[in-house]
This record gives structure tokens, sequence and C-alpha cells, in this order.
């Protein structure tokens, strides 16, 4: 696949997430959080298969550098990825951090100073993110639209996870409604360009060992194999 078709299908994600976000509040407009903010909107259905793409692709690409003996960090970096993904992608579907938000660290009373008490289980999430995420950069800057889709990825999940440990309680009904539609359409669009940050990054790779492996034999390695130096030792 030619570079351009690969970068474009890679930026479809993103417009895709934009678009069906859209779709989602007309569809139910002038409701429009509805298929939005809950926790079991269809858009939530959408954040975890992006999720789950990521992890996927996460994997992949740890199996590569396995085949290819790539340095142990290389693949101890992608195989992290892909279990937080994949992490992520089923806290999203099932909804565990609110569960343990709500029934559990609540009621401890402990809390940020800008947020309710138990809203900061994400930050934690965020935190083991930030760990991961200069490792993570350092594979992907090989390939610098990559990088910058999961650079930007990234940014917006941050811009996120932040917006939810807001306090809902002092706000307005309609202003929560538009903050959490808002946070969740911001989270949909960081999914969707990581997942496709690592499917462009993982085309590069595909196109990079088909380019290898097409590659005529030079004089040298023919004359070799015509003396039988590559016969059965």
């Amino acid at each position: 696949m030619p570079r351009r078709t690969s970068l474009a299908v890679a930026l479809l994600l993103p417009l895709a997430a934009l678009a069906g976000s859209g779709v989602l509040a007309l569809a139910q407009w002038p409701r429009y959080w509805l298929w939005i903010a809950p926790e079991q909107a269809p858009l939530a259905f959408l954040e975890a298969l992006l999720l789950f793409s990521a992890a996927l692709l996460a994997g992949l690409l740890a199996l590569l550098a396995v085949f290819e003996e790539r340095p142990l960090p290389e693949r101890r970096t992608w195989a992290l990825a892909s279990l937080g993904f994949a992490f992520l992608g089923a806290d999203e579907r099932f909804a565990f951090h609110e569960r343990m938000r709500d029934h559990v660290l609540a009621d401890m009373g402990v809390g940020l100073p800008w947020g309710s008490p138990g809203d900061y289980l994400l930050l934690l999430y965020l935190g083991a993110g930030l760990v991961l995420l200069p490792a993570l950069l350092k594979l992907l800057r090989r390939d610098r639209p990559s990088a910058w889709m999961f650079a930007a990825g990234a940014f917006l999940a941050g811009v996120s996870v932040l917006a939810d440990s807001l306090d809902m309680r002092t706000m307005a009904l309609a202003t929560e409604r538009l903050e959490q539609s808002l946070e969740e359409v911001v989270e949909t669009l960081a999914g969707s360009l990581l997942a496709g940050s690592l499917l462009l990054y993982f085309g590069g790779r595909l196109a990079r060992l088909a380019r290898i492996h097409d590659r005529p034999l030079g004089p040298g390695v023919h004359q070799r194999c015509q003396a039988g130096g590559f016969g059965r030792g």
C-alpha cells in the first residue's frame, strides 16, 4: 500500500470518530447527550472498540519485535502498551472505574480539591500511561506522522481525564450534560488518534519487511549459490 494511502486510512479514524459523534448527537436532538454521555451509550461502545483495536495493533507490534529479535526493551514496551490498551478498553466497556468510584472510593470521603470524593481513579490511569509514553514515542519517532498522531491522542486523553475529574455536583444540569458530552467526544477522538497512529506505524513496518523480502540478490550471492556455497552443510 502506498505511503499516502496508509496515512489517509489512518487519518480516517479520527474523522470517522468525529462524524460518528455528530450522527449520534443529531439522532437524539435536542437531547443530544442521550447517546453520547451515559456510561453505556453507543459512543462508549465506539471508544471501547478503538481501545481494543489499539491493543491488538500494539500486540502485533510486540510479536513482530519478537520475530525480528528486537531488543528486550522494545518488545516489553509494546507488550505493556497492548495490555494497557486492553485494560482501558475493558474499563470503558464495563465501567470498572465508575463502579469502583461509586461503590468503594466515594464512601472513603477522599477527593481532589476540584473533584468529588473518589473521582481520581482515572488520574492514576493517566499517571501510569505517562510513565510508558516516553518509551512509546521513542519507538514511534522512526515514523514522524505516527509519532505526532500518538502524541496528539495522548494529549487529548489527558484533557478528557482532567475534565472527568471535575466535580459535577457544582454544575447546572445543562452544563453537566454539555461537559460530559464534550468529554466523551474528546475521549473518542483521542482513542481514534492512538489507534490510527499504531495502524500507520504497523503498516509502515510491514511495508519495510516486504521491501526487504523482495530485494533481489546481489551478484556475489548468486555466485556463491552457483558455487555451492549455500548447500547443505
